[in-house]
């Protein structure tokens, strides 16, 4: 998990909120690079989408039902 990954590095606590508005800023990003990209350059495409899928994997895990 992302968060996992990079809480351990962070010199200052983060809340739940902060890690939903850095999820929500990455998925951002890697949406319109996926578009961007898609036709132009493949290779950045797949890597975007790769954070997309992973950003939302992280969203699953710590999601309450």
């Amino acid at each position: 998990m992302a968060s996992e990954k990079l809480g351990s590095v962070s010199c200052v606590p983060l809340e739940g909120a902060e890690w939903a508005r850095g999820r929500g800023w990455a998925l951002w990003k890697a949406l319109i690079t996926m578009a961007q990209d898609l036709e132009s350059d493949p290779v950045k495409a797949r890597e975007a989408r790769r954070v997309i899928d992973e950003v939302l994997e992280d969203h699953k895990k710590i999601a309450k039902p």
